[in-house]
């Protein structure tokens, strides 16, 4: 029997906006989907540098011993997440591939970010 790998994804949780969007995907994800804040994870060493900033300028995800930030890990949470399932469905009908609305979603998401006057990212 193989056990399924656990998938972690970062986000601030003093950003209202990013810990709604992480409760709502989390609610319908699978177990194995763990949404944790970025300011209680504890980095492992063998992360790689940019992971060890004080305040994190994107979406992470760590899965199966890679540490994907930005584009690459926007684009892994659209093509692996089942709860998403249904906007990669739209997406294609609307001719967004999954790398073009990863980052369709990553420049969505910092401009949402800066209208939530509580994100650390909004104090930059």
């Amino acid at each position: 029997m193989t056990q399924t790998q656990v998938i972690i994804v970062l986000f601030d949780m003093q950003c209202t906006v990013c810990r709604v969007l992480s409760q709502v995907v989390a609610e319908e994800s699978l177990p194995h989907w763990q949404f944790t804040p970025w300011q209680t994870y504890r980095i492992p060493p063998e992360a790689p540098a940019s992971w060890h900033e004080v305040i994190p300028s994107e979406l992470r995800v760590v899965t199966d011993g890679q540490f994907l930030e930005g584009e690459k890990a926007w684009q892994y949470l659209i093509q692996n997440n089942p709860r998403l399932e249904k906007y990669r469905l739209l997406a294609a009908k609307v001719g967004l591939s999954a790398p073009r609305g990863a980052r369709w979603l990553q420049a969505v998401g910092h401009g949402i970010r800066r209208l939530c006057i509580s994100c650390v990212y909004f104090r930059r």
